[in-house]
């Protein structure tokens, strides 16, 4: 019979494989569903649209980005900067009719733009109230 310790071990390798895995299904997901990411953004064009004086956040969207799935949707996606540098890519749906929204995807970069995390969501749709920035957003990118 394994010692306690031993048992400890194989649990941990265990979560360890686990996590792997699914980080590995989320990137797979990302590109098959979402296309190429490319991490560095060097072909993407962004362009300025929003400041949150509250949180020094500058926000931009992927002028080459932008699709539309479905009539009245589109994806897009923004990039947050915050004031040490580091970024957030996120891949929204806005509902433009509807108005409302749902994250399909973020990433997290370091200013030296290497991957902290990624994750996919496949989260309920959500009112964006006027005044808002994802409001302001879709004044920019809905037909």
């Amino acid at each position: 019979m394994p010692s306690a310790s031993e048992m400890k071990r194989v649990t941990i390798e265990r979560n360890i494989l686990l996590t792997k895995f699914v980080v590995s299904l989320i990137g797979i997901w990302l590109f098959i569903f979402c296309g190429d990411i490319d991490a560095e953004g060097a072909d993407w064009k962004w362009r300025y649209f929003y400041f949150s004086k509250n949180t020094e956040i500058s926000y931009y969207y992927n002028v080459e980005g932008i699709t539309f799935p479905s009539p009245g949707n589109v994806r897009v996606w923004i990039k947050n900067v915050d004031k040490q540098g580091d970024y957030k890519k996120c891949l929204i749906e806005l509902n433009c009719k509807e108005r409302m929204y749902t994250f399909l995807a973020i990433i997290s970069y370091t200013k030296e733009d290497h991957v902290k995390y990624g994750s996919t969501y496949l989260t309920n749709w959500e009112s964006f109230s006027p005044g808002s920035l994802l409001n302001f957003l879709s004044t920019i990118v809905c037909p």
